[in-house]
């Protein structure tokens, strides 16, 4: 009944809670679709906002928080996204003639109403499911593109053009623009009502730069909805100068660390991930190895790559949390072993930080909640200390000619307190 209100050009507006399921199955049908775990940040502002009749007047919103991440394929397009990790808090979309508007984060419209523009845009959202389809209206919906790339490396830019009109519609243009000119312009010969085309625009960047490309398409005879006829990305390029690889096998706590890997970026580091389990293959052409949290234990198969990785003058940075095992089986042979019970305090700064070459320049740390107490042994030695109870909070060690750095708190350098006191500058000169 839902889907024939849709279909009568009806409206729905999903605002995000608690069971997954159930949004699920208000909205999955349409091209949103709600995932876990949860994004990572919440109660903040963002002006990370697409063109569309839903957003017009809107600079900055407020969200708070987010019980899912939100999806989208097919009809579905992102409007609003978070500043730090780029997650969707605003999906649009259309099933048959009828729309639909989902908000990630329960209390937007609720308590969060009067922050920053979230009334005009709940207004906005309102009105634009209010209004029927037009009869023209043509948008450029999604636009897939990796973020960064080496220059001479060949990208493919993929478009989804929707005819969202009640008309079809015929020779389309769409057109690809690089820096402000257009590079190439494809044809569609027709897009029937309710449509979508995949469009692909091959390109190479050619030198180390922040290129704006864009993907836009003409307007046809009588379209009034403009806002939505064009995508636009930036895109870094650039020549490495060392390669991380973050273990994603082991742990999904990679959510929260958006800021930490985009400042590895803006240093000319390369970051991969794996999925897999770790082998040398993977590891090779690597400097530096990140585990966050991990919630499994790494096999021998595993350790004596890793091992191997390290004998080879590699590095490999560990951060609290998840299970103790896996942590221990990371970083024992090095003389950093993880102990219970948990260090007392946590979410207070410390000043109580050894001569390292990971500490130049740093006065203060920030760190914040720690599961186990570290100690170290033989090669291994403490670098940061809890002012109150003199844990260690980071330590270092060397395997053969490799280095291993443990932190202790798994949320030290996540977006919440990568940029508390000193810790950015910590986590530079660690990685350095």
């Amino acid at each position: 009944d839902i889907k024939d209100f849709l279909n009568g050009t009806g409206g729905m507006l999903v605002i995000g809670g608690w069971i997954q399921w159930v949004i699920n199955g208000l909205t999955d049908y349409s091209g949103i679709t709600w995932n876990g775990p949860q994004a990572s940040n919440s109660y903040r502002p963002t002006t990370n906002i697409e063109p569309h009749q839903t957003t017009t007047g809107i600079n900055t919103l407020y969200y708070t928080y987010r019980s899912f991440s939100i999806e989208t394929a097919g009809a579905a397009t992102g409007v609003v996204y978070d500043d730090v990790d780029a997650t969707i808090q605003g999906a649009a979309s259309t099933y048959n003639y009828g729309k639909v508007f989902a908000v990630n984060s329960q209390d937007d419209f609720g308590w969060a109403l009067y922050n920053s523009d979230n009334l005009q845009y709940s207004r906005n959202v309102v009105s634009w499911l209010l209004t029927p389809p037009d009869s023209n209206d043509l948008a450029v919906t999604n636009m897939s593109v990796l973020k960064y790339s080496i220059p001479g490396d060949p990208l493919n830019i993929t478009a989804t053009i929707m005819n969202n009109g009640m008309n079809p519609q015929t020779n389309i243009v769409v057109n690809f623009t690089v820096n402000g000119t257009v590079l190439v312009s494809t044809p569609i010969a027709n897009i029937a009502s309710l449509e979508q085309v995949n469009v692909n625009f091959p390109w190479t960047p050619t030198a180390e730069e922040d290129d704006n490309i864009e993907v836009t398409e003409t307007l046809v005879y009588g379209e009034t909805n403009t806002f939505d006829n064009g995508r636009s990305r930036v895109i870094r390029a650039y020549y490495p100068t060392a390669y991380l690889l973050i273990d994603q096998a082991h742990s999904n706590s990679m959510n929260g660390y958006e800021n930490f890997i985009q400042d590895q970026i803006d240093r000319k580091y390369w970051v991969n991930y794996t999925s897999s389990p770790l082998n040398a293959s993977i590891l090779a052409n690597h400097s530096v190895l990140v585990s966050i949290g991990p919630q499994s234990g790494y096999s021998a198969a595993e350790l004596v790559d890793i091992k191997g990785f390290l004998n080879g003058t590699g590095g490999m940075l560990v951060i609290g949390g998840g299970n103790q095992g896996a942590l221990n089986g990371l970083t024992d042979y090095s003389g950093i072993t993880w102990n219970g019970p948990r260090a007392s305090n946590s979410y207070i700064s410390t000043t109580n930080i050894e001569p390292h070459q990971t500490t130049v320049g740093i006065n203060t740390v920030y760190y914040t909640s720690h599961s186990f107490s570290i100690k170290t042994a033989g090669a291994a030695t403490d670098v940061v200390y809890d002012d109150a109870d003199v844990t260690i909070q980071g330590a270092a060690s060397t395997y053969n000619y490799g280095k291993v750095f443990a932190v202790n708190a798994r949320y030290d350098f996540n977006n919440n307190y990568l940029f508390q006191q000193d810790n950015l500058q910590y986590s530079r000169n660690i990685v350095s």
